[in-house]
């Protein structure tokens, strides 16, 4: 599980980025994430959520970028993966590479890689899976949302 702590200069990065102080965001998420202290499980964390902050100004470079070094850290993580899948369309707004994503995620679900420590049950995965996909047809959705 990640630290409920959220580091101070994680939250001082998120006033910067708010503040459209780009590139001093960017440079304290970065020491936010080599931060030796951090887990392993952490790092991917704030990894996958500085992507998702890229992705909202659309630089999906650096989104990617992001993401693939979450994904080295975490690779059997399924959340970082729906987290992956569910911007991809929400914020990227690319159909197939979500299609794709979520094709990932089902086959990492179907696998004995999966970690299941501290994660959400199956059924709460393939109702997040379902709810994506409605929204890949321009449907509402499930119960839970991704």
């Amino acid at each position: 599980m990640v630290s409920s702590r959220v580091p101070e200069p994680w939250r001082d990065a998120e006033r910067m980025w708010y503040a459209e102080r780009r590139d001093d965001a960017r440079r304290l998420f970065a020491s936010t994430v080599d931060d030796t202290a951090l887990t392993t499980q952490d790092r991917a964390y704030y990894l996958s959520q500085w992507a998702y902050f890229e992705a909202t100004i659309g630089e999906r470079e650096r989104f990617e970028s992001l993401y693939q070094r979450a994904f080295a850290l975490e690779p059997h993580a399924p959340l970082l993966r729906l987290g992956y899948a569910r911007t991809l369309w929400t914020e990227v707004k690319d159909a197939t590479a979500c299609a794709g994503a979520i094709a990932e995620l089902q086959s990492l679900l179907a696998s004995d890689r999966w970690d299941r420590e501290n994660d959400l049950a199956l059924l709460a995965y393939e109702q997040k899976i379902a709810t994506l996909r409605a929204w890949l047809r321009g449907e509402p959705g499930g119960p839970l949302w991704p």
